[in-house]
């Protein structure tokens, strides 16, 4: 059978209303899971995964430990996508101040919405910045970064064997001190080596943290986590050069990343959609549509019928 965006949108909303969530956080949710149904096909079978414990994700858990130059959120061994979009709302207000914000949000050992991780690089790009991201835990490790463009940011991934250099050394940061350390001890953590009181441009701290982003090692310490970073490029640390950093990164064959996601593939990806609707087996849209009807109006005939109404109207 055939759902439209719209009601895939909306059935998705309206379970994690079900399950507790105010209608913002629902909101959001819920739209991070379309992104990854428009980006990899698989948002509405992560939300058929997730049902079963829906009901125990709490918001209220979330902790902001510290917001220094690196502000930690910690979910309290919830899956990602509970502290995601408040991460990446997060690090958009703290680059929006200083030019670079930088997030970790610790995970549970193994998190089945990781997928969906993208839609933070997305979100950040539609608001103007440059983002990576940075995940780690036991049976993953990889780097998401989105560049500002259209009619979509442009979204390039790599997945790695371990964890990345520069997850290594940002995780170490945070668990080494160093609150109220500033900004020039955080970019000795991302650029390892540099002595003295000169400092190197931020355009190199940023080609260095792509080059780490998909250098794979071994840490000493194994965590498990999410590192969310935004660049604000019209910011004057970083308005010098900064976004041609990213894009010559982004663009490049061989810079390690292993999936692309061009604006001109997803424009057409999401016009498919938008026109034919989503095909998903009956018995999983029953499943949620049951899990939601607490919160819909009782089924009718036509909910069954072709890709129903566009996502605009």
């Amino acid at each position: 059978m055939h759902l439209s965006v719209r009601e895939v949108l909306d059935l998705t909303e309206r379970c994690f209303i079900a399950a507790g969530f105010d209608a913002g956080p629902a909101r959001a949710n819920a739209e991070t899971l379309w992104w990854q149904e428009a980006y990899r096909g698989t948002g509405f079978t992560t939300l058929f995964d997730l049902l079963d414990e829906l009901e125990t994700f709490d918001r209220s858990r979330l902790s902001l430990d510290r917001c220094d130059e690196i502000a930690v959120i910690d979910s309290g061994s919830q899956p990602g996508i509970v502290s995601v979009n408040p991460a990446v709302d997060l690090c958009c207000s703290l680059a929006s101040q200083n030019g670079l914000g930088v997030v970790y949000a610790p995970l549970r050992d193994e998190d089945s919405t990781l997928s969906s991780l993208g839609h933070q690089s997305f979100r950040a790009g539609e608001r103007g910045y440059i983002s990576l991201t940075l995940y780690a835990d036991q049976t993953s490790s990889g780097t998401v970064v989105g560049v500002p463009d259209d009619p979509y940011p442009h979204i390039v991934e790599a997945e790695l064997t371990s964890r990345s250099e520069s997850y290594a050394r940002l995780v170490d940061f945070v668990s080494s001190t160093h609150s109220g350390a500033g900004h020039s001890s955080l970019v000795r953590a991302l650029c390892k080596g540099s002595t003295g009181d000169r400092l190197p441009a931020e355009k190199h701290v940023i080609a260095r943290l792509l080059e780490g982003a998909v250098t794979p090692v071994e840490p000493e310490h194994e965590v498990t986590g999410l590192v969310t970073i935004c660049v604000d490029p019209t910011h004057q640390r970083y308005a010098d050069g900064c976004r041609g950093v990213v894009e010559s990164a982004v663009e490049g064959t061989d810079r390690g990343f292993t999936r692309r996601f061009h604006p001109e593939d997803i424009r057409d990806r999401v016009e498919t959609l938008l026109e034919n609707g989503i095909e998903v087996e009956a018995s999983v849209w029953r499943d949620v549509f049951d899990y939601s009807s607490g919160v819909l109006a009782p089924e009718f005939e036509g909910s069954y019928q072709g890709a129903g109404f566009d996502i605009n109207e």
